[in-house]
């Protein structure tokens, strides 16, 4: 082997490391519209900041298990949607599984290293709704550090998914998203799937805040979450205005239901300086300041 060819295997092996996988069970569909199973879909992503190898890895839920997976390679923050009871051509983005069960309304669902689902340390992912299964996996999730005992997600309405704010091993971590957006990446416009309504109409800070807009530095976040809250559902201004009191973006606007949310707003081509972004819904209106540097 000369020495170019042991150099690449060494940033190969680097790069795609599978017993340090942080992939995780993203959004879940369980319940499409009509009964076409073929369109129950689990989406998983990559959270962490290396490849993952995710040949040989399994899917179980409840007393149904599916794999291996094939050769497949997720990069850090992609996606790939997991097609349960329908048939399809295996690809980077959408892996299918003809065999495995419909999802029933209580079940878990459980992503694992391999085979053995008895060992805790072969599961990398878990989520249970509904209730608890009276077949599951919740003991090796909870012994994994991945869920917490008894808890699970409360049904969501047909047609919507379940979708995970990306860390945390309680119910409360998911939302019920009536715009599901599986295969791409999550925007919070749902509610918490524990069924809790704000008591009060809030707008959050945003996060990062301040944040950069250099594009030609390393540390740019050109993106950044605003956060707010509404006590009931209704029409929604969310905007954002500079100094001189003029409006330079229209973050969204439409219908919202009750509940918590969360909207990226791309900060892309705007200068540094001063902004305020401002919530209206049915006469009422708050503002807060953001602060985009160099």
């Amino acid at each position: 082997m000369t020495w170019r060819s042991r150099f690449l295997a060494i940033i190969v092996c680097s790069l795609i490391q599978p017993t340090t996988a942080q992939v995780i069970i993203n959004e879940v569909m369980y319940d499409p519209v009509g009964a076409d199973a073929g369109k129950q879909l689990v989406e998983l992503k990559n959270i962490g900041t290396v490849f993952i190898d995710l040949s040989g890895w399994w899917l179980c839920a409840r007393q149904d298990y599916a794999g291996p997976f094939p050769d497949v390679t997720l990069a850090p923050g992609a996606l790939i949607v997991c097609h349960i009871g329908a048939a399809g051509t295996d690809s980077k983005q959408d892996l299918y599984f003809p065999f495995m069960l419909p999802m029933q309304t209580i079940s878990d669902f459980n992503l694992y290293l391999n085979p053995i689902f008895s060992n805790p340390s072969s599961m990398v992912s878990f989520v249970q709704w509904g209730g608890v299964p009276p077949v599951n996996r919740q003991t090796e999730a909870v012994t994994a550090g991945l869920w917490t005992a008894g808890d699970f997600v409360p049904l969501v309405p047909e047609g919507h998914s379940m979708e995970y704010d990306g860390s945390g091993k309680k119910s409360t971590d998911w939302y019920d998203q009536p715009n599901p957006s599986i295969g791409k990446e999550n925007v919070r416009t749902g509610v918490k799937a524990s069924g809790a309504v704000p008591a009060h109409f809030a707008l959050l800070q945003n996060f990062p805040n301040p944040l950069s807009v250099s594009s030609s530095s390393a540390a740019a976040n050109p993106s950044t979450q605003i956060r707010f809250q509404l006590a009931a559902g209704g029409q929604v201004d969310l905007s954002v205005f500079n100094l001189l009191g003029q409006k330079v973006a229209t973050v969204f606007r439409g219908a919202l239901p009750e509940g918590k949310h969360e909207l990226p707003f791309q900060t892309s081509g705007l200068p540094a300086g001063v902004y305020f972004y401002k919530l209206e819904m049915n006469g009422r209106v708050a503002a807060r300041r953001m602060i985009l540097q160099r």
